[in-house]
């Protein structure tokens, strides 16, 4: 039995020092994963804060989860969760969140930016204030616009028209 006894102890010991160092080598890249994130969150939220205010105001800001979705809205010092927002100012926070995650790309990566008609739910003001962002995105990234409308997008230089 002494024997038997002898090996079990090196086994589990063997397996006792596996599994701390598979947990060390886990922890570890949770924790290098959450420092990443950390630093790609900061600019994100900065980025969609700058462009946001140019269309809601100077008040405007968002928060940000984990998963890179904007979660609240402030709005003239409230904060209004994702589903306390209007169906126009879904829309416009989302175009704003992908000109704020284009404007983050590297330009020679080429990211584009697909509006496929959007702006339907929006005000003219609000509409002025995004075509303006979009206007200013389309220099450093494309902009592919799907419109059944182009009217819509006048204000906008349009390097290819292909139905018309």
């Amino acid at each position: 039995m002494d024997g038997l006894l002898h090996r079990s102890t090196i086994e589990t010991t063997a397996i006792t020092r596996r599994a701390e160092a598979a947990k060390l080598l886990h922890d570890t890249l949770v924790r290098h994963r959450d420092e990443e994130h950390r630093r790609y969150l900061e600019p994100f939220t900065r980025e969609i804060e700058r462009l946001g205010r140019a269309v809601f105001g100077r008040d405007m800001a968002v928060r940000v989860d984990d998963s890179l979705t904007v979660t609240q809205r402030r709005l003239n010092g409230a904060w209004l969760g994702w589903d306390q927002l209007s169906t126009g100012a879904k829309e416009q926070l989302g175009l704003v969140v992908r000109l704020a995650t284009a404007q983050l790309v590297d330009p020679a990566d080429g990211v584009p930016v697909i509006l496929d008609d959007a702006l339907v739910y929006s005000d003219r003001v609000r509409t002025a204030r995004l075509l303006k962002e979009v206007a200013t995105g389309s220099r450093t990234h494309q902009v592919v616009v799907l419109t059944s409308a182009p009217e819509r997008y006048d204000g906008l230089d349009a390097v290819h028209i292909p139905f018309q």
